[in-house]
């Protein structure tokens, strides 16, 4: 019981940091286009590099209609005033934000929270391993609204770090105390040898 017990401390502290990452300290582009993803970035709009933090990024998604908070693990979106985002004639009328380094990892889930006020999005958000981008031509939205994003990701692209060496030294003990457990063990079944 002790052996197994130690086993999955030991493979807890080694599995432990495979898990999502934060989109805080990372790197994003932002660009906003209109009337095709194909057209030059808006000119009305805070197109640009940001590096996430505490506070907001984007203080001009586009015309001044909203800003965005990119969060540890969540996007949001306040709307400052009342409007809709035209589509007459328009293929893309929305924004693109893209982790330029990979820093964050791949985008594994990109889901609309259920606090949400900013309705009708639908099919206009898609995603890749490194990329958001969010349609929401034709949508209307009112002052105060909210979109808030929330983002999973993986370290599927992310560089293995390396191994700081408090975390060598507690995996070290860790076999050290599994080798001990086996022999203390071996030692008690030669004293006690089965009938």
């Amino acid at each position: 019981m002790k052996r197994s017990a130690i086993f999955s401390v030991f493979l807890g502290l080694a599995v432990g940091n495979a898990s999502a990452t934060s989109l805080l300290a990372n790197t994003f582009e932002f660009q906003y286009f209109y009337p095709t993803l194909s057209s030059n970035p808006y000119e009305n709009s805070a197109n640009g590099l940001y590096k996430a933090d505490a506070g907001i990024e984007i203080d001009n998604i586009a015309d001044g209609s909203a800003r965005m908070d990119i969060q540890n693990n969540r996007i949001v979106i306040d709307f400052l005033y009342g409007s809709r985002y035209g589509d007459a004639g328009a293929e893309f009328n929305g924004w693109v934000l893209r982790d330029i380094y990979g820093k964050a990892g791949k985008f594994t889930s990109v889901t609309v929270d259920p606090s949400t006020t900013f309705a009708g999005i639908g099919n206009g958000l898609s995603f890749t391993d490194d990329t958001i981008k969010l349609n929401w031509k034709g949508l209307s939205f009112s002052q105060h609204d909210q979109l808030v994003l929330n983002v999973k990701t993986g370290l599927g692209n992310v560089a293995s770090p390396v191994p700081e060496p408090q975390s060598v030294a507690l995996m070290a003990a860790g076999l050290l105390g599994i080798a001990a457990v086996r022999r203390r063990a071996k030692a008690q079944n030669s004293k006690n040898p089965a009938p």
